[in-house]
């Protein structure tokens, strides 16, 4: 992921320690923003706000798209209230949770999918 070019990981430090980050990818058609992180210590200050505004500058500013998107397991309700406030609505569109790949974990139900948000960025 690094190495793409197609690809900014953004992070936030504090005397060196790393407190958050976020990635920024530059899709076909739109941008794409994950791995939004944030420091348990450092969670209600903020930071969250600023690492995905600072993603949504690199989709707009850096690759040159007028629109950010965002996937989530469709259970995390809270999570994805949060993104929501900060302009995420529902694109309509969901993809299958990938169900035999050892990269998203053994899940323990077999009900899970994906939502995809988006949000315009002019």
């Amino acid at each position: 992921m690094l190495a793409d070019q197609r690809t900014a990981l953004l992070v936030a430090e504090v005397d060196g320690v790393l407190i958050g980050c976020v990635a920024a990818e530059d899709r076909d058609t739109h941008g794409y923003v994950s791995m939004v992180t944030v420091s348990p210590s450092e969670q209600g200050s903020g930071l969250g706000r600023t690492l995905l505004g600072a993603a949504e500058r690199q989709v707009r500013e850096g690759f040159g798209h007028t629109r950010a998107r965002m996937s989530f397991i469709s259970l995390r309700t809270e999570l994805i209230g949060w993104y929501r406030r900060r302009g995420y609505r529902d694109s309509g569109e969901t993809a299958p949770f990938p169900y035999g790949d050892s990269r998203f974990g053994e899940p323990v139900r077999d009900d899970l999918a994906f939502v995809i948000l988006e949000k315009p960025l002019d």
